[in-house]
């Protein structure tokens, strides 16, 4: 009688040894909604800024909108 670990690990066995090709995929290429294919090496704008350069933390972020915003129980 087999228990439900070496099932398990059959199935998985199984799994492996018939799984499907993984398809080649060409990250140079995009298609557009239109159908139009385009290549994505060849862009108008070749460098894009930084959105921003460093995560706010709550002070900061708190101290931008106002003290109206802060919470009053924080020395509870």
């Amino acid at each position: 009688m087999m228990t439900v670990g070496q099932t398990q690990i059959e199935r998985a066995i199984y799994e492996i040894q018939h799984r499907a090709e993984v398809p080649q995929l060409d990250f140079t290429q995009h298609q557009l909604d239109n159908g139009y294919t385009i290549s994505t090496r060849e862009r108008v704008v070749k460098d894009v800024r930084v959105s921003f350069l460093a995560i706010r933390g709550v002070d900061v972020m708190r101290s931008r909108i106002g003290a109206s915003t802060r919470d009053d129980h924080s020395d509870r």
